[in-house]
Formats: structure tokens, C-alpha cells, sequence
């Protein structure tokens, strides 16, 4: 199958291309020619205008109905298990590039367990870091349990101890209630979605070392996440989305 890819501003789509072209389809700069186009996860939705009638693959959240053509890679299973993974290497990449401190001992924080909780905590635990899981659901808190040192709920939110905070939660739990008890070079990484999980104008009042984890498997993983969204759209297509 002939594809398009439109933008390449995203340094992942250069080996998507070479996934999809290795898997037999192949590149066409003529969309009028192409039987797909594909988008990178972070995509601004106007530059899909000239498409509304394509089969579309892409990764930026829902649209309309109509466009019943298509299709979102970010929502499947596998690609949101081994993306979390990239996500939470590259969040100890982060931390690294910005600490002069181990993990090894390091009071630690995630606040979530969803995907990119979940395999943060075990990497963390894997390193050496005394984990501490802030979660909502009583069967997050249960699987929790199993693989961290402590599992608290966002009621009880007791922020002094901690040297590194994680935040996954796209919701603002960290208000001056809790900021005002940080630890002066403690670091907290954002990794959570718009609006984020803390008052950023306070933080940055307070002097906060607060570290910006967006778009990590773009920064840390190029090769490897521009792989996974060429695998996932090559399995979408065999599985009959076109």
C-alpha cells in the first residue's frame, strides 16, 4: 500500500517511514496517490485539513464521528503498554540529567498507577528507590501493593519526605498545601497531560525544581517509538482497517 506522511517536524515519522517501507508498503509524496496518511501523536489537528476524506492514522486525541476513516493508534492496548515503557525510561533519563543523586536510597514518589505508573514503579523499584504510590482506585491501590513500599491514598497527600516526585495524574493535587512542605532539592517531574498535577506559577514562586517530562519517548527514544507507531499502523492495516 502507497502512504503519505505529511509532516515530518516529529523526528519519530523518519523511522516510521522506514518501519512501513521495511514492511512492504511504500512512500508517496502525492496524497492523491497515497491509500493512508499517517500523523505523529502530537500533531496540531489543523494540519489535517486536505485529509477529512483519507484513511488516516494518528495518535492526538478523538474526532468527529464523520470522519469514520480514522483511526487512532494511541488508544490500543499494546501501543500504550510498550509506549509507557519508553515513557518511564525516559523519565529516569530525565531525572538523571537533572540530580546529581541515585536512585539507590532516594525517597520517591508516583502519584498514579496507570500504565506509566505501573512500569515506572517496577523500573524504580528495580534500581534501588524506596517507592511510595499515590492512587485513587481501590484496585490500583491492591496491585500497588505487590510491587511498591508504600501505597497512600490523594486524602492523605504528605509531601516532606520526599527527594523525587513523579507525578502521571492529570489533575492538580499539589497546591500550596503541599508545596510548602517539599524539601528544597527535591525534584519533580511532570509527566502527566494538560493541566499537569501542580500549581506551576506557586511552584515556580517557591523555587521549585520542577522538571518538564513531555514528549518523552520523542527526546529519549526516537528510533524505537517511530518503530512502535510504524508496527502498530502496519498491524492495524492487517487486521483490516483499510
Amino acid at each position: 500500500m502507497n502512504f503519505i506522511i505529511p509532516y515530518y517536524t516529529d523526528e519519530r515519522l523518519k523511522y516510521t517511514q522506514k518501519y512501513l517501507e521495511n514492511a512492504g508498503h511504500h512512500e508517496v509524496f502525492d496524497r492523491n496517490k497515497a491509500d493512508f496518511a499517517v500523523f505523529s501523536p502530537a500533531c496540531d489537528k489543523e494540519k489535517f485539513k486536505g485529509y477529512e476524506n483519507m484513511t488516516v492514522f494518528y495518535g492526538v486525541g478523538d474526532f468527529d464521528k464523520k470522519y469514520n476513516k480514522y483511526f487512532d493508534y494511541n488508544k490500543r492496548e499494546d501501543f500504550k503498554y510498550i509506549n509507557a515503557l519508553l515513557t518511564s525510561e525516559g523519565a529516569v533519563a530525565l531525572y538523571k540529567e537533572n540530580s546529581d543523586k541515585a536512585i539507590l536510597g532516594s525517597d520517591i514518589l508516583i502519584t498514579g498507577f496507570g500504565k506509566i505508573g505501573k512500569t515506572l514503579c517496577k523500573i524504580l523499584k528495580t534500581m534501588g528507590g524506596k517507592v511510595t504510590v499515590c492512587a485513587r482506585s481501590d484496585i490500583n491501590k491492591a496491585e500497588a501493593q505487590i510491587i511498591a513500599d508504600s501505597v497512600i491514598d490523594f486524602s492523605k497527600l504528605d509531601c516532606k519526605k520526599y527527594d523525587i516526585i513523579f507525578n502521571t495524574a492529570p489533575a492538580i493535587y499539589f497546591t500550596k498545601k503541599e508545596i510548602d512542605t517539599f524539601k528544597d532539592d527535591m525534584k519533580y517531574i511532570e509527566l502527566a497531560s494538560f493541566p499537569g498535577g501542580i500549581d506551576k506559577h506557586y511552584a515556580k514562586a517557591k523555587n521549585v525544581n520542577l522538571i518538564d517530562g513531555a514528549k518523552l519517548p520523542s527526546r529519549y527514544s526516537k528510533i524505537s517509538a517511530g518503530y512502535l507507531i510504524g508496527e502498530t499502523i502496519d498491524k492495524m492495516i492487517k487486521e483490516g482497517m483499510i
